[in-house]
């Protein structure tokens, strides 16, 4: 599973409550680090947390004093994984500079809303960050589609202007699917920025129920994939055989494909694996797939 399939079920419950939290995320590197920008750890005030910024070995450090340093507002510090010569790592993994943008819900709150819609959506999302000075921890979002946004708790954030640079900048990211750093103007000052951009979720089709099917469902699902189970058998595609399966279809195989576009949501990016062991259905679910 992914930190944001660790991180949300903490965000929702919390939220719930009503209650503060620190969401720290890595938004720069120097040297060797087990976690790249992007990785997120959410802390709860009762000690509880989610996700991870590194190995092990910066996780403890980032919660004792996130609290603290969060209270005047977001901040980002420096953490090393050196000894204290600077020259040798505490471990084979960690031997670099890793700098954590630390804030409370405040801000947070409108970025974990847009990471959970595009995750349920299944679609790519670009994030842009004011990283320095009075406007730490502001945001732009480009990528996420509209009607994802107005399902979600980001429908009640404030929303910055097409023409704002920040959103510009998210949509760069978009455009070339990669993460932008740049220094932009804001309130005329030269300011750090840095765009996140997350891939779309990706998905794994897993025609066929029969027991080989379990251990791919799993192997999918740790890495954090969404996964479809679907197959003509219904007394083998059911939830209960396949509880970690976001989806399980019992398919009319007699009536595909002419059936197919109201089984098969389908992005460009998914994969599909056809192990029915039946060279009848997999021709016809084949065929359902490449349109013929």
């Amino acid at each position: 599973m992914t930190d944001l399939e660790h991180v949300l079920p903490l965000w929702s419950e919390l939220e719930a409550a009503g209650a503060d939290y620190v969401l720290a995320t890595v938004v720069a590197v120097e040297g060797s680090s087990y976690r790249k920008p992007g990785a997120r750890m959410l802390l709860a005030q009762d000690g509880r947390r989610a996700g991870t910024v590194s190995g092990g070995c910066l996780e403890a450090e980032v919660a004792r004093r996130a609290w603290w340093l969060t209270a005047d507002g977001p901040v980002v510090e420096r953490y090393s994984t050196l000894e204290d010569d600077g020259d040798l790592p505490y471990g084979s993994g960690c031997g670099g500079v890793v700098y954590i943008l630390l804030e409370r819900r405040k801000t947070a709150r409108a970025l974990i809303a847009a990471l959970k819609a595009a995750f349920d959506a299944r679609t790519p999302l670009a994030i842009a960050t004011i990283l320095e000075g009075p406007r730490i921890g502001q945001r732009a979002f480009a990528g996420l589609p509209e009607e994802a946004a107005a399902t979600s708790q980001l429908a009640h954030e404030p929303r910055l202007s097409d023409e704002s640079p920040l959103k510009g900048l998210a949509e760069l990211a978009v455009e070339r699917r990669a993460p932008v750093e740049r220094k932009i103007a804001v309130e005329g000052v030269q300011t750090r920025v840095w765009a996140d951009y997350r891939t779309a979720r990706p998905g794994l089709w897993i025609f066929g129920a029969g027991d080989d099917a379990k251990p791919l469902l799993h192997l999918a699902r740790e890495l954090g994939w969404f996964v479809t189970v679907a197959d003509g058998r219904s007394h083998l595609a059911t939830k209960d055989r396949f509880a970690a399966a976001d989806n399980v279809i019992a398919l009319p195989i007699a009536e595909l494909p002419d059936a197919a576009p109201a089984y098969f949501d389908m992005r460009a990016s998914d994969a599909s694996v056809m192990v029915t062991h039946s060279f009848e259905q997999d021709s016809r679910i084949l065929a359902s797939l490449l349109g013929v």
